[in-house]
């Protein structure tokens, strides 16, 4: 598949794999017959540059965007309640997502490598995560998933924070120090990687 290409208004579920290494593909619709992106739905759509994700969509499978080099931006409706690891790892151009704050699992690793972010916006009413100050945390504030790329100086972790996420503050080339709470007992093993 090539191009553009609007996805039938019959179809409920992307199925796992469905467009997996679909390279020539630059622009999908998808219908809001569609309630579920199965895993690695879009994998390796190398050349993918614009998604139309609808308010029907419910739930984002591990690693849906995995490696979709040419997004530079994602709009995920509030209707989604779910989306899997590594959803987005690998968006190398990717500068900005929106996530609903009423999404409820949130897997971890979501923004591996993507070197260009530099913007999330959380929208609706919900309390399931928030952005403070440059920094995604879980909405109790107990898990820290991401701070953006462009933070810098020096950063302290609230002491609410027991969890951080593998990739937490990978990329992040301008902080000069990070205090870390006692709350904090393991630091996974690529949290600062590069």
């Amino acid at each position: 598949k090539s191009g553009d290409y609007s996805i039938p208004n019959t179809v409920t579920t992307i199925c796992a794999g469905a467009f997996r290494r679909c390279n020539k593909l630059t622009s999908i619709a998808i219908p809001d017959s569609v309630t579920s992106i199965g895993d690695e739905a879009f994998d390796s759509c190398f050349s993918l540059r614009s998604i139309t994700i609808p308010n029907s969509v419910v739930s984002i499978g591990s690693g849906a965007f995995l490696f979709c080099k040419q997004l530079k931006s994602i709009e995920i409706p509030n209707s989604v309640k779910e989306i899997g690891e590594y959803a987005f790892s690998y968006c190398r151009r990717l500068k900005s997502i929106t996530i609903p704050g009423g999404v409820e699992t949130l897997g971890a690793n979501l923004f591996d490598e993507c070197k260009k972010l530099s913007e999330i916006t959380v929208t609706g009413e919900g309390e399931n995560i928030r952005m403070v100050d440059g920094v995604l945390f879980s909405g109790d504030m107990t898990r820290l998933i991401c701070c953006l790329r462009k933070k810098s100086g020096s950063y302290e972790i609230p002491s609410t924070v027991k969890t951080m996420d593998n990739d937490a503050f990978r990329l992040c080339e301008k902080l000069t120090s990070v205090t870390i709470p006692d709350s904090i007992t393991e630091i996974p093993s690529d949290t600062f990687y590069e």
